[in-house]
């Protein structure tokens, strides 16, 4: 176990940021930092219980706690250029084994006075939106074993700590209330300039009870578009979900506007309210509207227009305050001029249009939907820590996602499932990618090209997998099977499933 480290020796391997005195003159507000001080204490007993260094910086890349040299920068400003700011920029987590070497290194301020031996850098996020970023740091050679054996393990502990502050006190300066135009707004994960119209349009919508059409791909979150509707409208009633490509169309009329006494054979004999009874007060959510037959467009229609309903069975009209959100991913205009979408429906439906963007129109989001999607599996497998590496982002942005904001979450849940080590690399994923469908001939060209290279890699041939291996076997450094099928399936450049796959093939 190391000594306890000397103060001469601290000033020795601190940061030039926290030495320089010229930063005092621009050291955050105490009140700033007063929101992190529960967290000092419990980072320095990280810290010594697994023998590494930590820091931890907020939004705005200020210094807001830290353990050893860094205790001393705490109310400074980190450089943007550093590997620790740059993770909260990239929402990508980086392990960085030979400090100065590295290429992430290269363009770093503070590279020729560095005294690091590694580091682990990352991001941490509380209900989807990234609210700081940490650093775990090695200064010798007893911390770096320490730190490569541990980092992934101490990150999950600090980004529950940090989980555990934002539940006790809100966020910083808030009072307990965060923006709601966030990267986790109503579940609506993204900083781009697509998602903040769309955050927009939401709240414009939000603040009438006016009939809203939201269209958008498959997969790209219409629901949670609605959810956040009804969450921002104030309405006090329940929000009520139905998928319309879901009910059968004799059953259709009585599930939305329900039935009345004796209505028909096995009815309930009170009766029994529709969910647009249901959603009093509140919302009712049509998902898939454009799958309905043309005999209930025709009582959505009469429903929507006189703003009140008949139950099955009755003449009385009821009438309730139900807002009405539709949503689809068929092109309505087009179902409309092909005789399968009543105009009038169409729109009475479309008082206010809201379009959800598909996620190859917002590439910039793809990385911190992956690390929110990543910690969101981890936490359901046992707390497990995985990361990403700077590869397999590489390969993401190239990806069109036809599935979208869907696929993406599956693709990481995947990955987190076959995923071995501590990182999700392209290698593990090229059989995800197999299995995708091909995308749409109508994409901007070069958008797949990521996931046909994955497919030729995973189509290597049995006689090419079986000669690989058997060169593995017959090296020296082979000690064992299992050694051997994993650095076969590395130069193969295929995951160890698929190395599998082809040797059953012969």
């Amino acid at each position: 176990m190391p000594a306890v480290t000397s103060s001469a020796v601290l000033r020795h391997i601190q940061p030039r940021w926290v030495l320089d005195p010229s930063g005092e003159a621009c050291r955050a507000e105490p009140a700033r930092i007063a929101f992190w001080r529960p967290l000092q204490k419990l980072l320095d007993s990280i810290g010594a219980l697994f023998f590494v260094e930590i820091v931890l910086i907020d939004q705005e890349a200020v210094c807001v706690a830290g353990t050893g040299p860094y205790s001393a920068g705490i109310g400074l400003t980190v450089p943007p250029d550093t590997a620790l700011a740059h993770s909260l920029s990239s929402r990508d987590c980086v392990l960085i084994h030979t400090p100065r070497e590295n290429a992430a290194c290269h363009d770093c301020s503070l590279r020729a006075d560095c005294r690091d031996h590694a580091n682990y850098s990352g991001p941490l996020s509380v209900a989807g939106q990234v609210v700081a970023a940490a650093q775990i740091v090695a200064f010798d050679t007893f911390q770096k074993s320490a730190l490569l054996e541990r980092a992934e393990a101490v990150f999950g502990v600090i980004g529950q700590l940090v989980g555990l502050l934002f539940q006790a006190g809100g966020a910083p300066g808030s009072a307990g209330r965060r923006d709601s135009a966030g990267p986790g707004f109503h579940g609506l994960i993204g900083n781009s300039a697509p998602m903040a119209q769309l955050r927009r349009q939401i709240l414009r919508a939000a603040a009438s009870d006016s009939t809203v059409l939201i269209t958008g791909e498959t997969g790209v979150g219409k629901d949670l578009a609605a959810r956040a509707i009804h969450a921002e409208s104030g309405r006090k009633g329940a929000f009520v979900p139905v998928n319309c490509g879901a009910l059968p169309e004799q059953l259709a009329e009585s599930e939305l506007f329900g039935y009345g006494r004796g209505a028909f054979s096995g009815a309930s004999p009170g009766g029994r309210r529709g969910l647009w009874e249901a959603a009093h007060g509140g919302t009712l959510f049509l998902d898939e509207v454009g799958e309905l037959s043309p005999a209930m467009q025709v009582k959505l229609l009469r429903a929507l227009q006189d703003g009140g309903i008949r139950r099955v069975g009755e003449n009385a009209v009821r009438r309730f305050d139900t807002r009405i959100i539709a949503a689809t991913n068929r092109p309505l205009a087009e179902c409309v001029r092909e005789g399968r979408m009543r105009q009038d429906l169409y729109y009475r439906l479309k008082v206010i249009p809201l379009r959800v963007p598909a996620l190859r129109e917002r590439p910039e989001d793809i990385s911190l939907l992956a690390q929110h999607f990543l910690k969101e599996c981890c936490t359901r497998n046992a707390g497990r820590m995985v990361a990403t590496d700077g590869d397999l982002m590489h390969h993401f942005m190239q990806y069109a996602w036809p599935g979208n904001v869907r696929e993406l979450r599956n693709c990481i849940e995947y990955g987190v499932n076959a995923c071995e080590g501590a990182a999700i690399t392209w290698a593990m994923l090229a059989d995800y990618f197999e299995q995708a469908e091909d995308v749409p001939e109508s994409r901007p060209s070069g958008e797949g090209r990521t996931a046909r290279h994955g497919r030729t890699a995973s189509r290597r041939g049995a006689e090419d997998a079986r000669r690989v291996l058997e060169e593995c076997e017959a090296e020296p450094e082979a000690c064992g099977k299992g050694w051997a099928k994993r650095e076969a399936a590395r130069r193969l450049g295929v995951s160890l499933a698929t190395l599998y796959r082809l040797l059953r093939r012969e």
